[in-house]
């Protein structure tokens, strides 16, 4: 396998150069035949979180280089995209147990994590894509069925935390906040 990792934890890339940004960021344009994806992950808040996502996520098919960006809770993920798409990667993350959404390096995004103890099966995960992903200002919609979080990317020009919990409850969801 050609599988590389590289960590970023502030300060200092795996390389040992300084930076204020992680080595390979999810803006830089991927080699000839490789596919980029950036996730946002929540859940990594120290180095071991980082091995454990890159000790998961190298086992997937497909996945050629990882870079985890733990200030800012970023992934990025270099893949085959003739083995594996982005749907396969995050339910890579969702085996062990990590919910993520697509990161998207715009300014005015923004991504909350929610905790929906609701969320039994897959039809209240697809009702909770569909009814939260229709909100003003959202952009992506991932729920991890085995923890029951939900994962929302959002224009923060349009909505707001206060605005999607409003939209939980339009279908008597009650969430809290969770990973900040």
């Amino acid at each position: 396998m050609d599988y590389v990792a590289t960590v970023y934890e502030g300060g200092a890339s795996a390389t040992g150069e300084n930076s204020s940004k992680p080595t390979g960021g999810c803006c830089e344009k991927p080699a000839e035949g490789v596919a980029t994806v950036c996730f946002k992950a929540a859940q990594m808040g120290c180095g071991g979180c980082v091995a454990k996502v890159q000790n998961n996520m190298k086992t997937e098919a497909g996945v050629k280089n990882i870079v985890c960006d733990l200030p800012t809770k970023s992934v990025k993920i270099e893949y085959d995209p003739t083995v594996t798409d982005i749907d396969k990667l995050k339910e890579g993350f969702q085996k062990f147990e990590y919910v993520v959404t697509q990161y998207y390096p715009e300014e005015n995004m923004a991504y909350v994590f929610f905790q929906a103890n609701q969320i039994h099966c897959g039809g209240c995960a697809r009702m909770v894509r569909e009814k939260i992903g229709a909100e003003p200002g959202v952009k992506e919609v991932t729920v991890c069925l085995s923890t029951k979080v939900v994962c929302i990317a959002y224009d923060a020009k349009v909505s707001s935390v206060e605005k999607l919990v409003e939209g939980f409850k339009k279908f008597n969801y009650e969430v809290t906040e969770c990973y900040n």
